[in-house]
């Protein structure tokens, strides 16, 4: 009942409301985001970009009673975003670095090659590669 009270403060722009709220259920989010696995510096950073976006967005609320379901699909929806972008990258260690300068020989290798073909051969082989 407490909870939307305030949520109904801070729709009406009290930023004191919306503070209360977020700290009513910021370990529920800091362990939500835990459970997914994320470090604890990228936690701090989604809670941040949660908070920022329930801030600006919650005039979009329609009822506030929802409001704790609400604050936690953001934050799932910024970590599966993440997530998503984390997939993206390579985790480099020393077999993925050797991996990677034995391709830049080939590459060198493959160059020589091709400029010591004949200028009509070379042509056509760099259009090709």
């Amino acid at each position: 009942m407490q909870s939307e009270i305030l949520v109904k403060k801070a729709k009406k722009g009290n930023g004191e409301a919306f503070i209360q709220l977020i700290r009513q259920y910021e370990m529920t989010l800091y362990r939500t985001a835990k459970r997914l696995g994320l470090k604890d510096e990228d936690i701090a950073d989604l809670l941040q970009d949660t908070i920022l976006t329930a801030f600006e967005k919650i005039d979009s609320l329609k009822e506030a009673k929802y409001f704790h379901t609400w604050l936690c699909r953001i934050l799932l929806n910024n970590c599966y975003r993440f997530m998503k972008q984390g997939q993206r990258t390579v985790t480099l260690n020393v077999t993925t670095l050797h991996e990677l300068r034995h391709q830049d020989q080939i590459s060198l290798e493959l160059d020589e090659a091709l400029e010591s073909l004949d200028e009509s051969y070379r042509i056509t082989a760099s259009i090709r590669t």
